[in-house]
């Protein structure tokens, strides 16, 4: 009697863990075959200006929309400073990132912007314009598409 018991926990534990892992997927079927597929979320890191830093500077009223084109890093390679951003009508933006303040956040969360960054993804930001007439663009949220 008890060895049954066991058998049938066991057995609906292990039935309940694969209906759990399996309801993540979603599968299409596409011609004869079977194509799984898994929702991701989309990153998304915000905070990463220091609105303090600099008297002259306004958030921009719009978020830019586009694909990342090109990236720039500092000397030795290592530290990502910019990026172009390329928008639907082809118009290109130069965004600087503040390096100083992103590094002060964490260990993880250069890595992790530099991978959102990434060339030929497709991102939406918000940045803040500094300087004379707001002439330098400064990330403060980025969110992947």
């Amino acid at each position: 009697m008890v060895k049954t018991c066991l058998t049938i926990t066991l057995t609906l534990l292990f039935a309940v863990s694969v209906i759990a892992q399996t309801s993540k997927k979603s599968t299409t079927k596409r011609g004869s075959t079977k194509k799984t597929t898994r929702t991701i979320e989309k990153a998304t890191l915000s905070d990463l200006y220091d609105k303090d830093s600099e008297a002259y500077c306004l958030e921009l009223p719009q978020p830019i929309i586009g694909t990342i084109v090109s990236r720039k890093f500092d000397d030795e390679e290592l530290t990502l400073i910019g990026f172009t951003i390329r928008e639907k009508t082809d118009e290109r933006t130069f965004v600087n990132i503040d390096t100083e303040y992103v590094s002060g956040k964490g260990r993880f969360v250069p890595t992790e912007l530099s991978s959102i960054l990434s060339k030929g993804k497709r991102v939406k930001i918000r940045v803040y314009g500094c300087g004379a007439a707001g002439a330098l663009f400064y990330l403060d949220k980025v969110q992947e598409l």
